[in-house]
């Protein structure tokens, strides 16, 4: 079971949700096998569903999304867990919370609880190739600069260039993985002056070169495609 929740927490760390609802319907399913013997099998179940809720949530809350959000909806399937008086149920509930937090991923637009914050990462979501400064942003929405930093520090738990670079960085693994525009054209396309400094930011995120990862890329699809000759 210890392998099915790593998987679990792993897809979600990595934001690789290909096989995330395979991967839960083992975790479930070995879950029940593990509890079976337990004299409160069922509340033993909740309480472990309710710790990966809690795990998630951790794992979640570093990410550029709506904090309040975020906390609320854990409440909420915390509550939900609870009420379940059946293991059909609890499934329903495990299932639809996992495809909840999927949906959230790293860097979708969350219905955040302020205008000001949401309009924010709507503008910079449609304008990321653009020269987004924190003066343009708050013009666009608005209010001072200072303000603007203050109150998207708080409810995003980013800076504001944190969050730009961060948005530009998975549209740049995007484009990576799924064309083959060179280096400099990507780093244009994603809204840096330069291939040097979208290198730089690219490292500080990803902990390796743009070059390294594209390398990491055309090995992986190089292994999957010598798997599947291999099994014809």
């Amino acid at each position: 079971m210890i392998q099915y929740e790593n998987n679990l927490l792993y897809a979600f760390s990595k934001n690789e949700y290909e096989y995330l609802m395979d991967i839960f319907n083992n975790l479930f399913k070995n879950s029940l096998l593990f509890h079976k013997k337990k004299p409160k099998k069922f509340r033993h179940m909740k309480n472990y569903f309710i710790t990966i809720n809690s795990i998630i949530y951790a794992i979640l809350y570093n990410r550029p999304v709506c904090k309040l959000n975020l906390y609320k909806t854990r409440n909420s399937f915390n509550h939900q867990l609870e009420a379940c008086q059946n293991i059909d149920e609890l499934y329903e509930t495990c299932k639809n919370m996992i495809l909840f937090y999927s949906k959230i991923k790293n860097i979708g637009i969350e219905s955040c609880s302020h205008p000001v914050v949401a309009d924010t990462i709507e503008y910079i979501h449609n304008n990321l190739d653009k020269d987004l400064t924190l003066e343009k942003l708050a013009n666009e929405v608005h209010v001072s600069k200072n303000y603007l930093s203050l109150l998207f520090s708080k409810f995003v738990g980013l800076s504001l260039s944190n969050y730009i670079n961060k948005l530009r960085i998975e549209k740049s693994k995007k484009l990576i993985k799924e064309t083959n525009l060179s280096l400099l054209d990507i780093a244009l396309e994603c809204g840096f002056n330069s291939q040097s400094y979208f290198c730089s930011v690219f490292k500080k995120f990803e902990h390796m070169s743009p070059k390294r990862f594209q390398h990491k890329i055309k090995n992986k699809e190089l292994n999957r495609h010598e798997i599947k000759k291999g099994s014809c």
